[in-house]
């Protein structure tokens, strides 16, 4: 496969609905990675004498560095969201268990596991957002120094 299709693909998995997850990104970052891939990128930059294609190269590798930069931003601005709604239902619940002790100790039984169940749920969706969003910015920083290697020659 081409570099115009490897570039093709990627786009097509960001586009995807649902979006990629970690094992598809972490697919993305070995194919910006590949060897195979450089080699066929720069064969094909300098070989051709077309300034259009190699313009629409560029583009495409600039647009995908810009996308997953903001998929990486998002990411982490949803995780923190989602550490925070956790830990503020979380410690809401517990602190209504603590109060509901009071007055009928068997609520608490039932409230206080909730709340922890709560907490944790939030908390490993934000992990795995974070993931997500280190992935996306691995991308980002490779296609970053892929473009500036073109650039240097």
């Amino acid at each position: 496969m081409g570099p115009e299709q490897v570039l093709e693909q990627i786009e097509a998995w960001l586009r995807d609905n649902p979006p990629p997850d970690a094992a598809s990104l972490s697919r993305i970052r070995e194919a910006m990675d590949d060897y195979a891939f450089l080699a066929a990128l720069r064969t094909r930059l300098r070989s051709e004498n077309n300034i259009e294609m190699k313009d629409r190269i560029l583009r495409r590798i600039v647009a995908l560095m810009r996308t997953t930069g903001d998929l990486a931003a998002a990411r982490r601005i949803h995780s923190d969201i989602y550490g925070r709604a956790g830990i503020g239902a979380g410690a809401s619940l517990m602190v209504a268990s603590v109060a509901a002790a009071i007055h009928a100790p068997f609520i608490s039984l039932i409230v206080a596991p909730g709340a922890l169940w709560m907490a944790w749920t939030f908390y490993a969706a934000g992990l795995k957002l974070n993931t997500e969003a280190e992935l996306y910015r691995n991308i980002s920083d490779r296609l970053g120094k892929i473009l500036e290697a073109i650039h240097a020659k």
